[in-house]
């Protein structure tokens, strides 16, 4: 239910008659399906628990660049996500990011680095999201809770780094392929 409830958040962009610019838009639906993803049923204000348990609103993943190298990467992950690998330039990365060749090459030697980085990125993250998710848990079902919130929040939080997941491996070298898609597996 918490899933199909998320999801109809999300989904419900197709019935929407309202233009916001595109970040104002995507913070609006992160912050719906955070709400559908922590609201306590049966409590008077679901937003303030909300809040309560996941200790404040996180922010996405792009209002965490604290370095020129992050910058870099989280532009690389929303470009190859929104117009996929092969589309992205190494010129496009840094002219969204405001760097300069030089500059990107000193970070990532190649675009695919960047890629790698990006899915490398992913799986520890997910890993650790798991960890801490059963970590926490005490029964099968506070398992099952713990992991499907902790993959959701996952999802919520860094939506360009799920579709680059889902849609880019086929991109990467075979090594770092076959290895994301075992930590997919694991």
């Amino acid at each position: 239910m918490l899933a199909w409830s998320v999801l109809s958040v999300l989904g419900s962009i197709s019935g929407h008659r309202v233009s916001l610019p595109r970040l104002r838009f995507e913070q609006l639906l992160y912050r719906l399906a955070h709400i559908a993803a922590y609201r306590q049923l049966g409590t008077p204000d679901g937003e303030a628990a909300a809040a309560d348990r996941s200790g404040s609103e996180s922010p996405g993943y792009e209002q965490l660049a604290v370095s020129r190298r992050e910058d870099i990467l989280n532009t690389a992950i929303r470009l190859f996500d929104e117009r996929g690998f092969q589309s992205v330039s190494s010129d496009d990365i840094g002219q969204a990011a405001g760097a300069t060749g030089p500059s990107i090459s000193k970070h990532f030697p190649g675009k695919t680095d960047l890629l790698v980085a990006a899915v490398t990125r992913g799986g520890e993250q997910r890993r650790a999201g798991t960890a801490a998710a059963l970590g926490r848990a005490t029964t099968p079902e506070e398992s099952l809770t713990g992991l499907l919130r902790s993959y959701i929040e996952f999802a919520l939080r860094h939506s360009h780094l799920i579709g680059l997941l889902i849609g880019e491996l086929d991109q990467l070298p075979d090594k770092e392929r076959n290895a994301s898609r075992q930590v997919q597996r694991d």
